[in-house]
């Protein structure tokens, strides 16, 4: 019993120690924010110094948009840049409207909305015509009003890349969300020409983007896509590779993403009958039905199975998806994924693609 209290003793410690170093790591990152937003906002862009450059840059290096970006492109990126600030609730945009700048966070925090509905484009011109003070007193955009909060972005992130890639769908070219600010924010503003001359090689260089609409065509269940519409998904589509055994969904979890099996296989199973459902293989999707909305489970971290006529619980009165829920791999494979806000931004309606 004493070394099980001090092994708990010593887990808690680890924990304080480790919640105490990120704590005052986030205090740097905003101390340096702080500092960087001292240069940008007091000195106008091409009178900046070697020596100013370098205070923004101490902050740059850290920051996830950044990180591939040599130290003469974030001379250049910073001798230009400009900085928007936000109130609480203020848009930086609005899905559907054009896209002119990369934007990137210096400090402070954004939440993504998105929204499919029928009457989308009446309540957004709504919105957009209100004045601006009044939807930061308001704050009513924070409400859900502009629909799904899909994601929040805090400082270093960039957002907007989609609407300039020369690449890019005409489609494409418009926000496929709108965005809006949690706190006091402060946004760095990256024009056109600067995105092409510093960011777009890198960003073309981590898409692939010919690759992996290809893939996408090739998978039989997109293969009735248009070109520009597997376009879009492909941006969001990210790779992985799962060993042997790994348990990549568990059933009734939230799915939050179209997962394509690249290369392998893997294998559908019921927790409760311990039964194998099915084997998927390469060029297969998993995810279809959650994403369609179609998935029913308790909310507990478990699928309950359906009363069949007997008033017991059937197997086979179980929904597939439920089942299908719970994966695990029997050979190594690599798996793509894209996100359920990419998946509903297609120009091919969701509810269509499902009932074709």
């Amino acid at each position: 019993r004493a070394s099980k209290m001090v092994a708990r003793g010593w887990e808690c410690w680890l924990n304080f120690d480790h919640a105490e170093q990120e704590r005052q790591r986030q205090l740097e990152l905003l101390r340096r924010a702080n500092e960087a937003y001292e240069v940008l906002a007091k000195i106008a862009p091409g009178a900046r110094t070697a020596a100013d450059l370098a205070v923004v840059s101490d902050w740059g290096r850290d920051a996830p948009a950044l990180s591939e970006l040599s130290a003469a492109d974030m001379d250049v990126l910073f001798q230009t840049i400009t900085i928007t600030d936000l109130q609480t609730g203020e848009p930086l945009f609005f899905q559907g409207s054009l896209g002119d700048f990369y934007w990137i966070i210096l400090r402070g925090s954004l939440s993504l909305f998105m929204t499919d509905d029928a009457h989308a484009h009446e309540k957004l011109s709504h919105y957009r015509a209100m004045p601006t003070e009044e939807l930061i007193q308001t704050q009513e955009l924070l409400d859900g009003v502009l629909g799904n909060q899909i994601k929040t972005l805090s400082g270093g992130v960039g957002l907007g890349e989609m609407s300039l890639l020369s690449t890019a769908p005409s489609l494409s070219r418009r926000r496929t969300c709108g965005a809006v600010a949690d706190e006091p924010t402060t946004m760095l503003r990256v024009t056109k020409e600067i995105y092409d001359s510093v960011f777009e090689r890198y960003h073309l260089s981590k898409f692939d983007m010919s690759a992996k609409v290809n893939f996408i065509l090739s998978v039989p269940a997109f293969s009735h896509w248009r070109s520009e519409d597997a376009t879009r998904l492909a941006y969001s589509l990210t790779e992985k590779e799962y060993q042997r055994g790994t348990k990549v969904i568990k059933c009734a979890e939230s799915v939050k993403s179209l997962t394509f099996i690249r290369q392998g296989a893997v294998m559908l199973s019921h927790p409760r009958h311990k039964i194998n459902v099915s084997t998927k293989s390469e060029k297969e999707v998993i995810g279809i039905e959650a994403l369609a909305r179609r998935v029913i489970s308790s909310g507990q971290g478990m699928a309950v199975a359906p009363k069949g006529k007997d008033g017991k619980e059937s197997l086979f009165d179980t929904p597939w998806d439920i089942i299908a829920l719970t994966t695990v791999i029997p050979t190594n494979v690599v798996l793509r994924r894209c996100s359920n806000s990419a998946l509903e931004g297609t120009a091919t309606s969701r509810r269509e693609w499902w009932s074709g």
